[in-house]
């Protein structure tokens, strides 16, 4: 019987254990790790296996809020976030990127540059649709969350609330170099394309000199979009304006209008009531109801 082929995308190989990837795991040691054992290495289990509910409810709030995990993340971010958010080009007549040139090894790690050229065509999309895959990228999901002081309430409708650490992974994030979406021909501002496909993005982004939201968001955004993840993406924008309408993450606002939201109302799959609620949501940021 003949070997399964490995699969043209890179993230795909990753995700179905074929390949693993190379990150830095702390003092210059290079480790190369697959997909299980990152999530592993980015959000630690907890130590003590319980069968008492609360308890284990108690020991999941812990570990989500938890540090161990987030240094790693963004001592690797770039590859990282590469890897495990793949998607397709936003605009239509751009599906389809140049292959990577020659065939790579089975076990060879994956490289940042081959994530960024490797195609993913409709047969790579149905792959990742199917329960390994898909399972993995909402777990990844769930894994990244963390970073940005963020996790799943409600994982069945993509309800997103802030973790235990929140106060301090905001305080943390909130510094960073301005983002500007000026527009293009595309109809999409040039920065939106430029931050899906990580372009201009350090390997490892330092805090104060980065704008980890714009370096991360977008591209988890239009996975969702190519995956079929809409209500995820939907969700994840909706809970960035009810935290700005509380008065967090005011320091957003620019970002999420001309970056964020027009990114979701460009999609023609996602439902006009749903692009209709959100920028209501952020029309609510500035004016009284009474406007």
């Amino acid at each position: 019987m003949s070997e399964p082929s490995l699969p043209e995308n890179s993230s795909l190989q990753f995700y179905k254990g074929f390949r693993p990837i190379s990150i830095d795991v702390g003092q210059n040691v290079e480790e190369k790790v697959f997909v299980i054992s990152l999530h592993k290495l980015l959000m630690p289990p907890t130590a003590t296996p319980t069968l008492d509910a609360e308890e284990q409810a108690e020991s999941y709030a812990q570990q989500i809020a938890g540090d161990e995990g987030i240094e790693l993340l963004r001592r690797n971010w770039k590859l990282i976030v590469a890897v495990l958010f793949p998607c397709g080009s936003p605009l239509k007549e751009a599906s389809s990127s140049a292959a990577t040139e020659g065939t790579p090894n089975e076990g060879a790690p994956i490289s940042f540059e081959e994530c960024a050229s490797t195609n993913l065509r409709p047969a790579d999309v149905r792959d990742l649709r199917e329960p390994g895959s898909i399972d993995r990228i909402h777990y990844s999901y769930i894994v990244l969350l963390r970073f940005f002081g963020w996790r799943l309430h409600d994982e069945s409708r993509g309800v997103l609330d802030r973790h235990r650490n929140w106060e301090s992974r905001y305080t943390v994030l909130a510094d960073y170099p301005p983002v500007h979406g000026e527009p293009s021909p595309s109809g999409l501002p040039s920065g939106v394309l430029e931050a899906i496909q990580l372009k201009n993005v350090p390997d490892s982004p330092s805090y104060g000199a980065f704008h980890f939201y714009n370096g991360a968001i977008l591209r988890i955004l239009q996975c969702f979009i190519t995956v079929g993840f809409l209500t995820y993406a939907v969700q994840l924008v909706e809970f960035m304006l009810e935290e700005m309408g509380n008065g967090r993450l005011l320091h957003l606002y620019d970002w999420m209008e001309q970056c964020v939201l027009p990114l979701l109302v460009a999609e023609e799959t996602i439902d006009k009531s749903h692009k209709t609620r959100l920028k209501k949501k952020f029309y609510k940021l500035t004016h009284s109801d009474s406007d």
